[in-house]
């Protein structure tokens, strides 16, 4: 793809969704075929467009491109990117750190134009034909088991926060991602710290605790899960998320099942990769012509003082 193309997306402002993920050699080989094998069942008008992390060689971006994947692989947008982040020399620090954080800076950067975009990690599944809420706020994400939040101990008792997010399929207004506001805090707090794993979920739970209008999915919609049972089906459904609850055993085949029940969108975080190609097995081709349904969401605030310490207890146990 030429340059012209790859990087046009920028110039003009589009009234549309669009899809993006991070991708590197390791997950493309690993499980990305698998969950991307199940994108189809999400109709959007435009391409689905990956972020290279860097790591992607020649012959997997010609396999990407061949099956209709639009990705960043020229100089202009490298070149646009370091120009915008000239200015933002801590945010920028982190993302050479951390390739993560390619996830809220490249993204919210490049597809600046768009309506909304749909953030997909690339362990997601979609289990059956749905559609985006008509009727969105500016951001939507997923609860978790626990958050997953990296930093400083202080900064959810100095700072608006949400609680329980995982960025692994985010909806939102890229409007919303204050670039001043996050090196603000990358400045004070992030560049300082030792690890920069869960960082960049930091930052969206940062950002969403600044904005008002936000919201969860149903939790019987689109949900997260592991292999290590913290949460019952009932309080995955409900999207409970715990502070200090101890994992369980490993998950076997039948109680996966029961946690995703009909959820149209399953993020396999962390040790739930090897349950992928067992999720992906489902006859998808047969849900093709199946009626799409709305993924439902709900209204949130920001957390309460008594989850604002438990998270800061949590950040200060994990370091």
């Amino acid at each position: 793809m030429g340059d012209q193309t790859s990087f046009s997306i920028h110039q003009q402002k589009s009234c549309t969704t669009v899809m993006v993920t991070l991708l590197g050699e390791y997950q493309f080989h690993a499980w990305f075929n698998f969950c991307a094998s199940t994108w189809h069942l999400l109709k959007l008008k435009n391409p689905i467009y990956i972020i290279n992390d860097g790591s992607l060689k020649p012959k997997s971006i010609e396999s990407l491109t061949k099956k209709g994947f639009k990705i960043f692989n020229s100089q202009k947008p490298v070149l646009f990117l370091e120009d915008i982040l000239s200015s933002f020399p801590y945010l920028k620090e982190l993302r050479q750190r951390n390739n993560l954080f390619k996830k809220i800076l490249d993204a919210s950067i490049l597809f600046k134009n768009f309506d909304r975009i749909l953030f997909v990690d690339s362990d997601v599944i979609f289990r059956s034909p749905f559609q985006l809420p008509n009727d969105p706020p500016s951001f939507l994400f997923c609860i978790d088991e626990v958050p997953g939040y990296g930093g400083n101990w202080q900064i959810p008792i100095r700072y608006p926060i949400v609680t329980g997010l995982n960025s692994g399929f985010l909806y939102y207004d890229p409007q919303i991602v204050n670039l001043d506001f996050l090196e603000f805090i990358a400045s004070k707090f992030f560049t300082k710290s030792r690890s920069t794993w869960w960082l960049e979920q930091s930052c969206w739970a940062l950002l969403g605790g600044s904005i008002k209008s936000k919201g969860i999915f149903d939790g019987k919609d689109a949900c997260v899960i592991s292999s290590i049972s913290k949460r019952s089906p009932n309080e995955l459904k409900q999207n409970k998320t715990f502070y200090f609850r101890r994992s369980s055993k490993k998950l076997e085949s039948k109680e996966i099942n029961l946690l995703i029940d009909s959820a149209a969108v399953v993020h396999c975080a962390g040790p739930a990769k090897p349950w992928i190609e067992k999720i992906c097995s489902y006859p998808i081709d047969d849900l093709e012509f199946k009626m799409p349904k709305t993924l439902n969401w709900i209204p949130i605030d920001n957390a309460t003082w008594f989850e604002k310490i438990a998270i800061s207890i949590r950040m200060m146990i994990k370091g």
